[in-house]
């Protein structure tokens, strides 16, 4: 539909409708974890996200992934109500929008929680024959048959790609990108032919791990914090403003500790890694940024070592899955 506005209106819609769906999001949360609509808890949770890096980005570039995470607050919420369903109309929402969330369907698919893949595959299906009759079947085929193994090459590498996908490349090849202009960075070891394994090593030994971690956790709030986790790092690609979507596990986690009274060791842990989630995706920017101006303006070139700290973020996420993990086994998981 937004296709019928001109270029100069669509940002400003698309703003509006981002933000308010960060409003939507920031109010589900406050009211799960405080009972009710507090509305100083809803404008300070929302001050706090807006000043997050990966929310901040998302709004000024008009990206998707408030969005998504919009949809898989709301599909979260509605699976602790018992409605599979609805949960699964939102689910392949989020999924026919940007496939970052893939895990999930494994996740439910091992579960047996045939109610919510139905839906949520029925949705997928009927969003995609409905783009196919807007815009022909051949791009829908071409952006899963395609597109995709066309542009991962200029991605996999990448610079701001935070995924565990790039572990390899940054260990191997180094970064860079083979059509864009891209902070570039020398390998610590050059041996390229070992990227592409490495890298497929790293992914696919995370997706088993989050996968059998989240199966094995008793509480469905856990659980589902860990999978979305775990999709974050395992996509392929894996922008900065994807880690919105982490804001659902981070409120998990507190309210967890609250119902435990804050336990000292854990509570620690817990503020530690926010805080480093919260740094590391600003100021690793920041530090590229100084780097390439001392280095002089023809310059684009930057340490192995700074480099690996692009991927501080993905070492924070691991971090909160295994303090997710800890928090699991303390009580039942929190009313309402």
């Amino acid at each position: 539909p937004l296709g019928r506005l001109d270029l100069l209106t669509v940002p400003r819609v698309w703003f509006v409708l981002s933000l308010a769906a960060l409003i939507a999001t920031v109010c589900m949360l406050v009211h799960w974890y405080r009972g009710k609509l507090d509305l100083p808890a809803i404008l300070l949770l929302l001050v706090i996200v807006i000043g997050w890096y990966p929310v901040w980005i998302d709004l000024v570039q008009g990206q998707v992934s408030i969005l998504l995470l919009a949809l898989l607050t709301g599909a979260w919420l509605l699976l602790r109500k018992g409605q599979d369903v609805a949960a699964g109309l939102l689910l392949g929402l989020s999924l026919s929008i940007k496939l970052v969330a893939w895990p999930l369907l494994l996740y439910f698919l091992i579960k047996r929680q045939w109610r919510l893949l139905i839906a949520a595959g029925a949705l997928t299906l009927l969003l995609h024959l409905a783009a196919a009759l807007v815009t022909g079947i051949q791009p829908v085929l071409d952006y899963y048959f395609r597109v995709t193994g066309e542009v991962l090459p200029y991605y996999q590498a990448h610079w701001y790609n935070v995924s565990l996908w790039t572990l390899g490349w940054r260990l191997f090849a180094g970064t860079g990108s083979t059509m864009l202009d891209v902070p570039t960075a020398p390998p610590l070891v050059s041996l390229p032919s070992l990227a592409p394994v490495v890298s497929g090593v790293v992914v696919a030994g995370m997706l088993v791990l989050g996968l059998s971690w989240a199966l094995r956790l008793k509480q469905r709030d856990t659980a589902l914090a860990m999978v979305i986790y775990t999709s974050l790092l395992v996509s392929p690609i894996s922008w900065i403003h994807y880690y919105s979507m982490a804001l659902i596990g981070l409120v998990i986690g507190m309210r967890y500790l609250k119902q435990n009274n804050y336990p000292p060791n854990l509570t620690v842990a817990y503020a530690g890694l926010v805080l480093a989630l919260f740094l590391s995706t600003d100021w690793i920017q920041g530090l590229v940024r100084r780097q390439l101006i001392l280095s002089g303006p023809q310059a684009a070139a930057v340490s192995f070592s700074v480099s690996m700290l692009n991927l501080l973020p993905a070492a924070a996420l691991l971090g909160l899955m295994v303090l997710l993990r800890r928090l699991d086994r303390l009580s039942p998981p929190p009313a309402g």
